[in-house]
């Protein structure tokens, strides 16, 4: 009886196969709310035996699809289901550049990406946009190491601007605001541009902070809005950030950096590798991918530290001249230790 009734699943299976899902789904309708399982259960099989073997009326057919979905749903078969009728995949990264790829590794979506390709192209030849609409700026806001300044330097990189960073300190008056875009206009030219780089910039435009309103009067003054001065910052609590410094004509765009994904991670950590002398192998950086849930680009960037230096405190003289290089097992043995701190 078992192996008759899986015949049974097994030859409705085969006509929701056939005939569409949606065709079972058009038919929905024609079952109550208040239909209950067992009644489904024993229209199903009627029709599987009636229907399957003797009828050929397309309508009864097509009933017997529909109840064959409620079966199958009934019956723990969402993911089969699933896998006819598939939901969207999560927004992948269209890659057209190195830029392109950094955002998508710090979980920018398309649409920021979007924006900030418009953004570069502006600034690497504003003479083809009209000067009256000119991107004035940008918040970038996110978790603690998350590549807040990498982002920043990416598009100063990409929009062939000069990059000014800017600390907390730098700006904690008034007049030493001031000089920071004095020196900003200073350094632009009409095929020369600059981006003022804030980092932290709660620090400076919360609504208690004396050097806000002299950022407001320096970021819409005309000395300031007729030059190519792109103007980011960073925070890690936008929400303290005074409104009026975040309108638009000040920082147009907010882009909002996340926690990287297991293949954002393993972009990182290779791209980290890159630039420094080791054995790590394909297939640690896999794993080191894998277990890092959590951790950011500062972290993987503390590892490699550690890593560098438990390899030349282990060598001692013999590495005079810097030729040995930390392979998987202590890049691993570290990473593991950044994360359980």
């Amino acid at each position: 009886m078992k192996n008759l009734n899986i015949i049974k699943l097994f030859a409705c299976t085969l006509l929701l196969c056939l005939s569409g899902y949606s065709n079972a789904s058009n038919q929905a309708n024609s079952i109550n709310a208040t239909t209950t399982k067992k009644e489904i259960i024993s229209d199903s099989t009627n029709f599987t035996r009636n229907t399957v073997f003797a009828s050929k009326n397309y309508k009864s057919i097509q009933k017997l699809v529909m109840c064959t979905l409620c079966i199958i749903a009934s019956y723990g078969g969402y993911n089969y289901l699933k896998a006819l009728h598939p939901i969207p995949a999560a927004e992948s990264c269209n890659i057209k550049n190195s830029l392109d790829k950094i955002l998508c590794m710090q979980g920018l979506t398309q649409n920021d990406r979007e924006d900030i390709r418009h953004i570069t192209a502006y600034y690497q030849n504003p003479n083809q946009f009209l000067q009256s609409f000119k991107p004035a700026g940008i918040l970038i806001s996110g978790p603690p190491g998350t590549g807040k300044t990498i982002v920043a330097k990416s598009i100063a990189e990409a929009a062939g601007c000069e990059f000014i960073e800017v600390g907390p300190a730098d700006v904690a008056t008034p007049e030493a605001v001031a000089e920071i875009f004095t020196t900003a206009r200073k350094k632009t030219e009409p095929e020369k541009c600059v981006v003022t780089f804030f980092d932290e910039m709660d620090k400076m435009a919360s609504i208690d902070s004396e050097s806000l309103n002299q950022f407001l009067v320096e970021t819409t003054s005309k000395e300031t809005t007729e030059k190519n001065i792109l103007v980011l910052g960073a925070t890690n609590f936008p929400e303290k950030i005074a409104p009026s410094a975040k309108r638009s004509g000040r920082l147009d765009y907010h882009l909002r950096v996340k926690k990287p994904t297991a293949a954002a991670r393993l972009e990182m950590i290779k791209g980290l590798l890159e630039k420094v002398t080791h054995k790590v192998t394909p297939a640690a950086m896999q794993e080191a991918a894998n277990l890092s849930e959590g951790l950011t680009y500062g972290d993987f960037k503390n590892a490699i530290t550690r890593s560098m230096l438990t390899v030349t405190y282990d060598s001692g003289e013999d590495n005079a001249n810097h030729t040995k290089s930390f392979g998987s097992e202590i890049f691993l043995m570290n990473l593991k230790r950044v994360k359980a701190k």
